[in-house]
């Protein structure tokens, strides 16, 4: 086996690349590295190659007098690492920022990439040591050199120690001779890495642009090398078909994992003054960065707000993933939202895993079912809402993320906080935006939209009788929304008609209905009492009313009915004779039997 000699200025630098040679190449051949800033001396010098990090290094090993005497030398060509290159995504167009390295020289290469990567929403200031005039600026960019960051600079973005261009690799191989035999396996290496890179880059435009171009361009450095021959066009073409199935995979794979937001405030249904609250305080929260809190019974509809907050925000093109507390083991709640290292665990991946956190990236976060969470898992979510950084489950490093977080419960959180069982600083810190959902029961006038909604969804043009909408508008749904649209769906698949009857409804409705026909009946008589008294108000006012106005009248006695509802309700009234209804000038008009009714049950 063939010995190659890596020589960098930087023991951080010699690390960094010495793991890439190794990763890439140390299947075929033995790597030796120095650093010169540890010290270094001519007989280190010995190998089959030398492999200098830049034209820095060689100049330096020269000035110190080590005669490399006639070892064959490469001089590296580096290129971004990508899972730091995203950073520049978070610096607003426009903006200028020192762009620091060690020489001009770099700089200008370093300048050139950038463009060639497509980031050019950003001025980039060059500076290094020794430079005449600079003019500081609050932001500075640098790969991995900061301690020639000048004074004064505010904010430091380190991309990191670059890597060695594939186009070096291919150079290194071929002067040791190796290259013909071994070209398949060292780019399907090198793209296998960019493609392990790909997938720790949170997923938005922008950033799978910039991906795909990098791609583009590590294949067109495999082009120069590799199309030779047939078999090394079909290798250069099974890479070409990786990245294109990366690019699909990558919106495939969001879909796949529900990666996405599948709500807009359109699906809400519903025009009851409460709901539509709701909605616009909704509304104004997704313009803002606010972590938010929603309450509300099960079956109100908290996940399908989180995703129209989501989709109303500038963070619509981000990621929207969803956990639910009371869904996930407890012993797995911290590994996927938070990831792991290698080996944290028994069963762990070997390659550890990147958690819900930062696969959320630039987007959205829903924690469902938030007061099912332990206190272990709290205190780790009040660090991500007070740092907007998280650590990995046996891991030491620690990653900033930007991530919204949106919570749901439909437990008391302040009833847990004072049972000891919620953290209280938690508690406020996920309460900055606060939605309550209201429950079904508080805003009956929207069943009728919302029945006929379904049916839109069905393409049918199936309807519920008046018995069963007056079943509907006495019960008091306990889980809601959601528990309507399983009654339609049950109903929908009995009914063999046009009209859904009591008979198609599930038989706890029947049950209920005869159990309760005192209760149901006291609720019957309470309202038609109330619209009877209505109408015998204003027909002694001599003032005709429709059932608009009927429905303003009645909500000031807190019955919040829909004007079909209060057809229905109307209908109701002229079967048992308190009512007379026509159209014109004549309008509703109580009977001598609705009189008496009214008196007898006053």
């Amino acid at each position: 086996m063939k010995t190659i000699v890596l020589i960098t200025g930087a023991e951080v630098t010699r690390k960094f690349l010495h793991n890439q040679l190794q990763e890439c190449l140390g299947e075929f051949l033995f790597i030796k590295s120095y650093a010169i800033d540890e010290g270094i001396n001519k007989n280190d010098i010995c190998g089959d190659l030398l492999v200098f990090s830049s034209k820095t290094a060689y100049d330096r090993v020269n000035r110190i007098n080590i005669d490399i005497g006639h070892i064959p030398f490469v001089i590296a060509k580096r290129t971004f690492n990508f899972t730091n290159i995203n950073k520049l995504f978070s610096l607003k167009p426009g903006s200028e920022v020192l762009l620091v390295n060690d020489l001009k020289e770099s700089i200008d290469n370093m300048i050139e990439d950038l463009i060639e990567l497509e980031i050019k929403h950003i001025t980039f200031i060059p500076y290094y040591p020794g430079i005449d005039k600079y003019k500081c600026y609050e932001i500075a960019v640098t790969p991995g050199e900061i301690d020639m960051v000048p004074k004064g600079v505010k904010t430091i973005i380190d991309l990191g120690s670059r890597l060695i261009a594939m186009s070096s690799l291919i150079e290194i191989m071929n002067a040791v001779g190796y290259y013909d035999q071994r070209e398949n396996d060292i780019s399907s290496k090198y793209v296998e890495k960019m493609i392990e890179i790909e997938e720790e880059l949170s997923i938005t435009n922008n950033e799978v642009i910039t991906l795909n171009r990098g791609l583009e361009r590590v294949l067109l450095q495999l082009n120069k090398f590799q199309i030779k021959d047939y078999k090394n066009l079909l290798q250069f073409q099974r890479s070409l078909a990786l990245v294109e199935n990366m690019k699909s995979g990558i919106r495939e794979d969001l879909y796949k994992k529900r990666y996405y937001a599948k709500y807009t405030f359109e699906h809400i249904v519903g025009e009851s003054k409460e709901i539509n609250e709701v909605k616009n305080i909704a509304k104004k929260l997704a313009g803002t960065n606010l972590s938010i809190l929603i309450e509300g019974e099960s079956g109100t509809g908290k996940e399908l707000f989180a995703s129209a907050i989501h989709n109303y925000s500038s963070r619509s093109d981000g990621p929207f993933l969803a956990v639910n507390f009371s869904a996930l083991p407890e012993n797995l709640v911290e590994s996927e939202l938070f990831g792991y290292e290698a080996g944290a665990f028994t069963g762990a991946k070997k390659e550890g895993k990147i958690g819900l956190f930062e696969q959320a990236k630039g987007g959205t976060i829903f924690l469902d079912e938030i007061g099912d969470a332990s206190l272990a898992v709290q205190m780790r979510l009040l660090r991500v809402l007070q740092e907007k950084e998280i650590m990995r489950v046996g891991g030491n490093r620690i990653t900033p993320i930007d991530v919204r977080i949106v919570a749901a419960t439909n437990k008391s959180l302040i009833e847990l906080v004072d049972e000891g069982k919620f953290r209280e600083d938690l508690y406020y810190r996920l309460k900055m935006g606060y939605l309550v959902i209201p429950p079904l029961r508080n805003r009956k006038e929207d069943i009728a939209d919302i029945i006929k909604e379904f049916f839109i969804r069905k393409r049918s043009k199936m309807k519920v009788s008046d018995e069963v909408a007056e079943i509907f508008n006495i019960r008091q749904w306990r889980g809601n929304v959601r528990e309507l649209i399983n009654t339609l769906e049950y109903a929908y698949e009995f009914c063999d008609s046009g009209y859904i009857k009591e008979e198609h409804l599930p038989i706890d409705y029947k049950n209920s209905r005869t159990h309760s026909n005192k209760s149901i009946k006291k609720s019957i008589d309470y309202e038609l009492k109330t619209i009877l008294e209505e109408i015998y108000k204003y027909q002694n006012k001599n003032i005709v009313i429709g059932r608009k106005f009927l429905s303003e009248a009645l909500r000031d006695k807190g019955l919040n009915f829909s004007e079909q509802t209060i057809r229905t309700k109307l209908n109701h009234l002229q079967d048992l004779e308190f009512i007379t209804k026509s159209k014109g000038k004549s309008g509703t008009k109580i009977t001598s039997r609705g009189i008496e009714w009214l008196k007898q049950n006053g």
